[in-house]
């Protein structure tokens, strides 16, 4: 079963890298991939009960996941987001 469900992940995960590519991912913060995770996560709880579309959902949340983790280990890191910055720091010298 793990198996079928690491093929459907991964097909999903083809579908996205041909859709948006790793320039794109790799420019996402740690915030951009929760906003996208958050998402889907909504999408999969719909007010109607529809197992297949709330299914498709969370394995597209799944390869996003994914997604996340492949650009963070091809970079090194996630991209730094704007606060993170010293200059931009909310914190009194």
């Amino acid at each position: 079963m793990t198996e079928k469900l690491f093929a459907e992940i991964a097909k999903e995960r083809t579908r996205q890298d041909s859709l948006w590519g790793h320039v794109f991912d790799d420019k996402n913060t740690t915030n951009d991939w929760c906003s996208y995770f958050v998402k889907y996560a909504v999408y999969a709880a719909p007010l109607h009960k529809d197992d297949e579309f709330s299914r498709r959902n969370i394995v597209k949340l799944a390869a996003l996941a994914v997604a996340a983790l492949e650009a963070h280990d091809r970079n090194g890191s996630f991209p730094p987001r704007h606060y993170d910055s010293p200059s931009t720091s909310c914190e009194k010298p």
